[in-house]
């Protein structure tokens, strides 16, 4: 993770990254053989562990401007749009009436020519992020800080899988199945993709 975090623009250094991941990945499958084998001698110690690795995956991946999709931008333009009164579900980024929220970011906005296609509860959350987002220090900070919810969506469905797989009475270590799978490392804490909101709820 430490190394993709050097490459910054991962989409401009893309056989590097497509190398990166292939060995994050060989190393993910050898701790998911691991863990179906060789049971851990303090379950409730090692499920510690098995969080602790996945969030210093995310924070390592967190500093990282999105290049891989711009969707984020997208998120932060409706956040935007929503504190500034615009109804995203009316007006598209490109409208006359929401040229007022163009601002260095705009380029990279995509669907300029579209409304929102997100349901009510996310819009509501990028409101929110925007909220906080806003208070950034820097412009490109504030980019960052949009990835919030991904990030607590994540973290959330990983704790919902935990104590359910206890319920089951199943290896409640199995949840690294999902939280050190590097695609979900760098879907959710590299580009900050809202769909951690839609896994948590169908968890």
């Amino acid at each position: 993770m430490i190394a993709l975090l050097r490459l910054g623009n991962l989409k401009a250094h893309a056989v590097e990254f497509i190398a990166l991941m292939l060995a994050a990945s060989l190393l993910y499958l050898i701790a998911v053989w691991a863990v179906e084998h060789f049971p851990p001698y303090s379950p409730r110690a090692f499920l510690v562990f098995i969080f602790i690795v996945g969030i210093v995956f995310r924070a390592t991946l967190f500093p990282l401007y999105p290049s891989l999709s711009d969707d984020l931008l997208r998120y932060r333009w409706e956040g935007r749009a929503q504190l500034a009164g615009v109804n995203p579900y009316r007006v598209a980024p490109a409208a006359a009436e929401a040229q007022f929220l163009r601002d260095a970011t705009w380029p990279a906005v995509n669907g300029k020519e579209f409304t929102t296609a997100y349901g009510p509860l996310t819009e509501l959350i990028s409101r929110e992020a925007w909220r906080i987002a806003r208070n950034a220090p820097s412009l490109n900070e504030s980019v960052l800080l949009m990835k919030l919810p991904a990030l607590l969506f994540d973290l959330g469905s990983a704790v919902l899988l935990a104590f359910l797989l206890a319920r089951l009475r199943l290896p409640a270590s199995r949840v690294l199945i999902y939280y050190w799978c590097p695609l979900a490392a760098i879907e959710f804490a590299a580009s900050g993709h809202n769909d951690s909101i839609a896994v948590f709820f169908r968890s």
